[in-house]
């Protein structure tokens, strides 16, 4: 990835290498990441989600596999990453307003049959007026009729981890009730997302265990 000066100020290259060398052999079988990324991206401004603007996309394939594959879009520049952002001195309000900001997104995006499998909150860039983009959009399914579950397992991901204990709570209560809100449903929300949580980071424990275990070995 790197941010590249324009005429029209400055813009964010992605290039989508492969994470392992199947996913080559796969891609003339695929979309590619950058175009995945481009109809999601379009699709949330699309449905009032804050995303930085798609600009261009680029793949070439040759006897159909992926050779080149960029993503760009505008800068949002300066930013930080809402888990850095989480953790500064930043005033408690402040905070739960880019929260709520992200919740509103965030809501708008399942409003819009838009699965992100990939909330965490690296993915999250905050501007300096405090709004919040969400990126990485290349994980990101569309789904017709987004089930609770389905919700709630992407919800699950993110993390409100903030200075203490107190603040974090408050920070994912304020995501809930914005988020609530924005979806129009009466479902406690806040509970079922810790209860999600929970599950998947005892999963991920026991991931690791397990990849010790046999590393050991």
């Amino acid at each position: 990835m790197a941010r590249l000066e324009t005429n029209q100020g400055p813009v964010v290259l992605k290039w989508f290498g492969w994470r392992h060398p199947i996913h080559f052999y796969l891609s003339p079988l695929r979309t590619s990441r950058a175009w995945r990324s481009w109809k999601t991206a379009t699709t949330l401004e699309n449905a009032g989600a804050r995303t930085p603007h798609p600009l261009f996309i680029f793949s070439r394939r040759h006897r159909g596999f992926i050779r080149e594959n960029y993503f760009i879009t505008i800068a949002i520049h300066p930013h930080q990453k809402l888990r850095t952002f989480l953790k500064t001195d930043t005033p408690a309000d402040v905070m739960a307003s880019a929260v709520g900001d992200l919740a509103v997104s965030i809501a708008r995006m399942h409003e819009g049959g838009i699965i992100h499998r990939d909330l965490t909150s690296g993915n999250f860039l905050v501007d300096e007026g405090g709004r919040v983009y969400l990126v990485d959009l290349n994980r990101a399914q569309p789904i017709k009729h987004i089930s609770t579950r389905q919700r709630l397992t992407d919800l699950a991901r993110i993390s409100f981890t903030s200075r203490d204990q107190d603040l974090t709570t408050l920070l994912a209560r304020k995501f809930f009730q914005v988020y609530s809100v924005e979806t129009d449903q009466t479902i406690d929300w806040e509970r079922r997302y810790w209860t999600y949580r929970h599950r998947r980071l005892r999963r991920r424990r026991w991931k690791q265990r397990l990849r010790q275990l046999f590393h050991r070995k």
